[in-house]
């Protein structure tokens, strides 16, 4: 999807998977979900794999549509886009499953324009 700095409408709607496995959000609240920004760099983890670098945690809101597929849909804060330059960037789901052992969804991109 292209966004403009700023751009905070329409809502995406998100399925949460991790190497094709659908997320089960039975008894998650969505205090329990964000979503993390990151940059189009990458670098290796303590475990040699390359990662992107996280940038931020989105200030927008997010609504659990679905458990069972694990379905949320996110409305971004002008703050989450509004200072980012022009290119491509990357976003995932972190779901802290019941506040504890968090799990993360795949990457997913994110193109903003000029």
């Amino acid at each position: 999807m292209l966004w403009a700095p700023g751009q905070t409408s329409p809502s995406l709607t998100i399925l949460c998977t991790r190497r094709g496995n659908v997320f089960d959000l039975t008894n998650q609240a969505a205090n329990n979900i964000s979503i993390l920004l990151y940059n189009n760099v990458q670098t290796a983890n303590i475990n040699g794999q390359l990662a992107y670098t996280q940038i931020g945690t989105s200030a927008g809101s997010i609504t659990i549509i679905s458990s069972i597929p694990g379905i949320i849909q996110w409305a971004p804060a002008q703050a989450d886009t509004g200072s980012l330059l022009p290119g491509q960037y990357w976003f995932r789901v972190k779901v802290n499953m019941n506040g504890t052992k968090p799990d993360y969804s795949g990457y997913l991109p994110l193109f903003i324009g000029a």
